[in-house]
């Protein structure tokens, strides 16, 4: 949230979808049991909604410049991401809500 409001800089947005990335190896290794290196084979493994990361920080990586409205777009993303895996780990601690 600080990067969105203060910085709104590229490669800042760029870092935080690599880590985010980096996030889903080890979220997939958690929920499968299998370390997957690829990035093809990690895409063909996630759910749609954290593909659009995965896809988002490919993306980033060939910008040079982003428009404000790519911006937010992308920040939105990662937000909602982020948060809604937020969510889930709280569910799955507390045992209570859905997945």
């Amino acid at each position: 949230v600080h990067h969105a409001v203060h910085e709104q800089d590229g490669e800042g947005l760029q870092a935080l979808y690599k880590a985010a990335a980096f996030t889903q190896q080890a979220i997939g290794y958690v929920e499968t049991g299998a370390y997957i290196r690829e990035r093809e084979a990690l895409f063909a493994a996630l759910p749609p909604q954290d593909r659009e990361i995965l896809s988002g920080w490919l993306a980033l990586r060939e910008k040079t410049e982003l428009t404000p409205a790519e911006f937010s777009g992308y920040t939105g993303a990662l937000l909602e991401w982020a948060s809604g895996w937020i969510r889930r780990a709280g569910r799955r601690l507390t045992g209570c809500g859905r997945e």
